[in-house]
């Protein structure tokens, strides 16, 4: 498979939260195109909870652009400096109010491969305790449910857990050696 030849690039638009780029590029067949695109980041973390009674923390937050809440898990964006195992341990802290004794790597993906490089890398927490972070104020709008796996797969086949990132999450956690 030919590659894209790019012959420059530049920012369009730069926002805390993203930027968008613009790559002139030279198609294999020699045509000339632009192709639009989010600037890399340091790519994100998704942390599946389980306690000790194996049951999984699903959250539910408002989504604005769908305009509805929707199941999800705890995580967000890696910060400059920070390994992905420290994300998940601060967002674990910061959504869930929660700490992981034992955190293990189930595996990434590309968050969206046609438009960034960036990578969800998805982990699993056991062994939690309470840890609210310090003079953290509570994630606005976040609900907290502790669900088994038979109710975490009822509510994928009702489609009411249509997250990707959750879905993808779901998937690893199945076909991890650590599900009991």
């Amino acid at each position: 498979m030919s590659r894209w030849k790019v012959t420059g690039t530049k920012t369009v638009f730069e926002h805390p939260r993203l930027s968008l780029v613009i790559d002139d590029v030279v198609m294999p067949d020699g045509k000339l195109s632009t192709y639009l695109r989010f600037a890399p980041g340091p790519g994100a973390v998704s942390i599946l909870a389980r306690n000790a009674q194996g049951k999984l923390l699903m959250m539910t937050e408002y989504s604005h652009p769908l305009g509805v809440a929707m199941y999800q898990l705890p995580g967000g964006s890696i910060e400059e400096g920070e390994t992905n195992e420290q994300a998940a341990v601060r967002e674990l802290a910061e959504e869930a109010g929660l700490a992981a004794g034992k955190l293990t790597y189930l595996g990434s993906f590309y968050m969206d491969n046609r438009r960034t490089t960036d990578k969800m890398f998805i982990y699993l927490a056991e062994e939690l305790s309470d840890h609210k972070l310090p003079g953290d104020e509570e994630e606005q709008g976040l609900e907290s449910f502790w669900l088994t796996p038979a109710e975490v797969s009822e509510l994928i086949r009702t489609h009411q857990l249509d997250n990707n990132r959750a879905l993808v999450a779901w998937a690893l956690y199945l076909e991890s050696a650590d599900v009991a």
